[in-house]
């Protein structure tokens, strides 16, 4: 993704896993049922972040963070601090 954006400080712009509509059995889950989701990939990093990259997965805490609009796609802003731990594949 070419991000137009570029966090200050300790700040991490993430893109949050978009949690599925239906359950597996095919019941639909409304908006205010849903929980927000924990799981993200890095999209940007801040000058003073030391430990985490772009492209990244990441786990960060339930309620850490700003959410917003850019061109119809959600995305948040947190803190360094708010991150949880590294998802690791495999």
């Amino acid at each position: 993704m070419n991000c137009r954006l570029k966090p200050k400080n300790d700040r991490l712009l993430i893109s949050p896993d978009v949690l599925p509509d239906k359950t597996e059995s095919g019941i639909i889950i409304p908006e205010s049922a849903k929980d927000r989701p924990n799981q993200a990939t890095v999209l940007a990093v801040g000058p003073k972040v030391e430990d985490i990259k772009e492209g990244e997965r990441i786990l960060f805490g339930k309620y850490a963070g700003s959410t917003f609009k850019l061109d119809d796609e959600s995305y948040l802003l947190i803190r360094e601090q708010d991150v949880i731990a590294e998802v690791l594949e495999g």
